[in-house]
């Protein structure tokens, strides 16, 4: 390598960290504050509908990214998608402010969108621009630095929304944007994708990018691993809503609760994060994911022996945390081998619409576990007959019913996995992936 790509490795590795670092401060701000305000204005038995619209609106957001990602480099992108995310966050801001009970709905969905699309244009430039013996080491630093950010934001927005008062935290959220644009800027400038060219066609769809993924197997069963671990995790973050919502009922009591929460997600992430690269150097991709599963279905067998809050919250910070860092850093390596269009295209299927897309398909899950079954609960006297959807999320919060089959789930995700890492090793050997070359 020599020293202008050395330099141009450097400026990457560090702005991307900065980047990192700045954008989960943002998300760290505004999820426990449009949380703590969509619970106020609508509870938590309204979430799977908040979800299903951000499915659909995801699927809006990566057929325009399928669009530009053929067109505009990944970075100019990225400075584009902040100026859009700003000043959607300004009219819902300002609509809530006076008032608008839809404006809140519309700022819960606003949050999911704007982070996945961040967050997987920030991989998909750092897959084309590192390879993986790079990757080894700086995607588990690239994690870290977000976990310091969302650890940043996390216990901040506490003592911010007693001061301030919840929906006025949000305002935070816009320097700290106009930072990440800054950096975006100079990277559009100064450090490109150099190693990749864009597609010679300026034209696709979101069917295109179908059209990646089905023509890859590899992609395919990477879309059903991301499905089903956001299933898993959506479908933990339902139980740990509910109970946060009947635990703790002052809004801003609830914010402080929600960022501690995360702020411990943030620090056990951090650990990881640490580990992550001796972990992917000396265990390897394969043993790494491999081991997500087992660790969570532990903690979530938890929950049969004791499902109580402090549990949920023990099941909630292992799902995020090692969500997070290993299974993270882990997965985006699994891409690199890939082409440009499967890193892009592809990658927006699998990542950013599948990702959203999966929360739509627990909440329908939920609801229909709410419109047909009756469940014996935990904790509870006698068994519940569902009338209600108020009355049916009470009862999934704790039903034994509900956890076996998150347990269930882990299991095919790791049967997922097992697959993939097969593949995996087809294009990449043990010995290709180890060395130092």
């Amino acid at each position: 390598m020599t020293e202008e790509n050395s330099t141009e490795k450097w400026i990457r590795v560090v702005g991307l960290c900065a980047i990192g670092f700045l954008l989960m401060v943002t998300y760290a701000i505004a999820r426990p504050a449009t949380k703590s305000l969509f619970l106020q204005e609508y509870g938590s038995r309204n979430l799977p509908y908040a979800w299903i619209a951000v499915a659909f609106f995801v699927v809006l957001a990566v057929s325009y990214y399928n669009r530009w990602v053929v067109r505009f480099p990944l970075m100019r992108m990225f400075g584009g998608s902040i100026v859009i995310t700003s000043s959607l966050m300004l009219v819902f801001l300002a609509a809530a402010l006076l008032g608008s009970k839809p404006a809140v709905f519309a700022l819960y969905v606003w949050k999911d969108i704007y982070i996945v699309i961040m967050v997987e244009i920030f991989w998909s430039f750092a897959n084309v621009v590192f390879p993986i013996k790079t990757a080894r080491w700086a995607y588990g630093l690239f994690c870290m630095m977000g976990s310091l950010g969302g650890l940043v934001g996390h216990l901040g927005v506490g003592p911010l929304s007693h001061r301030v008062e919840t929906i006025h935290t949000l305002w935070f959220v816009l320097p700290l944007f106009a930072m990440i644009w800054g950096i975006t800027h100079y990277f559009s400038s100064h450090v490109g994708e150099t190693t990749a060219t864009l597609s010679e066609h300026k034209t696709a769809s979101l069917r295109e990018g179908f059209q990646v993924v089905r023509k890859s197997r590899y992609l395919v069963l990477l879309l059903l691993l991301v499905a089903v671990v956001q299933i898993v995790v959506t479908l933990i973050d339902f139980q740990y809503s509910r109970s946060l919502e009947l635990t703790y009922t002052s809004t801003n009591q609830r914010t402080a609760i929600i960022g501690q929460v995360f702020a411990m997600i943030n620090m056990v992430s951090i650990v990881l994060e640490l580990l992550t690269g001796p972990i992917l150097r000396f265990v390897g991709v394969p043993l790494a994911l491999l081991s997500i599963p087992l660790m969570l279905g532990a903690a979530i067998g938890g929950l049969l022996v004791w499902p109580k809050f402090l549990m949920v919250v023990v099941a909630k910070v292992t799902s995020k945390g090692t969500t997070y860092s290993i299974f993270k850093a882990a997965k985006e390596i699994l891409y690199i081998p890939l082409s440009y269009k499967e890193k892009t295209q592809g990658k927006a299927v699998v990542d950013m619409l599948t990702y959203r897309l999966a929360k739509g398909v627990a909440s329908v899950m939920l609801l229909a576990l709410a419109a047909f079954h009756t469940f014996p609960v935990t904790g509870l006297e006698g068994v519940f007959e569902i009338e209600s959807l108020v009355q049916v999320f009470r009862v999934l919060q704790e039903s034994p019913l509900l956890i076996l089959t998150i347990l269930g789930l882990t299991v095919v995700w790791f049967g997922l996995t097992l697959a993939i890492v097969r593949r995996y090793r087809q294009s990449v050997s043990r010995e290709q992936e180890f060395s130092s070359q």
